[in-house]
């Protein structure tokens, strides 16, 4: 009985340790890996039911893979109007760990392989959170149509993907946690673009407006550690957002004194515009 015990420990828990390899090295996920079943116990949110609706209709088309990031992998929807968003399932893991094996030889080991292969929902409903804040504070500000991250968003449907392989898959999206936004043109693809034209006026007017971005988020008392320019931030219809909000976070520091927190974010983004010195006196106008 014994023997047949530790058999069962030992598969369970190699087999755990490669789930956790997978999430750690696995750097592109699909279909089969978005599946969160714990949102549904989370706390129910009021959803407007008409935006509810709303998004009920845009997702019953099919969308397309786009990309896959860190945090969420993104599929666009056919006139390129709409992106849906869904939370990859990468573990926190400590790297140093698994430079020393003998570990896995110390009585602990089960109880630091339990602790890192649950972490994962800690993870997620850190990112959680972060979307929930984003989408009732700053809509405007990060092009956020829906979210579905607890029992009272969810849509009794599913949604037809297609995923990088070329292949057509049907998702629930009941405990599929997911992000609906605005497609963005990407921040200096659209500078770039009006500069082509010899549009330099509205290429100007695009960089004050970067600015009232910032400084919108700031008034309101978020911030975000990096500001990854060419990255996280683009425009829909003329108006910059940051469509990626897993990193944004409220500081009271920020809600005190909101023009310190522009004057940090304005010095981290002037290297992204070192090709364009006309953008950066433009940038310089606006702090002053």
């Amino acid at each position: 009985m014994f023997r047949k015990l530790f058999i069962f420990c030992l598969v369970v828990t190699f087999g755990m340790v490669g789930h956790i390899f997978y999430l750690y090295n696995h750097r592109e996920f699909g279909p089969g890996d978005f599946n969160h079943p714990f949102i549904l116990t989370r706390a129910p949110s009021s959803p407007n039911e008409t935006i509810k609706l709303e998004a009920s209709e845009i997702l019953k088309q099919p969308f397309t893979y786009l990309g896959c990031g860190g945090q969420m992998t993104a599929y666009e929807s056919p006139d390129g109007r709409y992106v849906v968003k869904f939370f990859n399932p990468r573990s926190v893991i400590n790297k140093t760990w698994f430079q020393r094996p003998q570990k896995l030889l110390l009585l602990n080991s089960w109880k630091w392989i339990s602790n890192t292969y649950f972490k994962k929902q800690e993870r997620l409903e850190k990112y959680f959170k972060r979307c929930e804040i984003s989408y009732n504070d700053l809509k405007d500000e990060t092009g956020l149509v829906y979210i579905h991250v607890d029992p009272a968003t969810s849509l009794s449907q599913t949604i037809q993907l297609v995923g990088k392989d070329g292949k057509t898959y049907q998702l629930n999206l009941e405990t599929n946690p997911f992000v609906l936004q605005k497609k963005v043109v990407l921040t200096f693809d659209y500078i770039d673009n009006l500069l082509k034209q010899g549009k330099i006026n509205e290429a100007k007017e695009a960089t004050r407006q970067i600015y009232s971005l910032f400084a919108a988020r700031a008034q309101k008392g978020y911030k975000d550690r990096l500001q990854a320019l060419e990255k996280n931030y683009g425009f829909i219809d003329g108006k910059p957002v940051q469509f990626d909000t897993g990193r944004i976070r409220k500081d009271q520091r920020v809600l005190n004194n909101p023009q310190k927190e522009v004057k940090r974010v304005i010095s981290n983004i002037k290297p992204s515009f070192e090709n364009y010195p006309e953008l950066i006196e433009v940038l310089e106008e606006c702090l002053n």
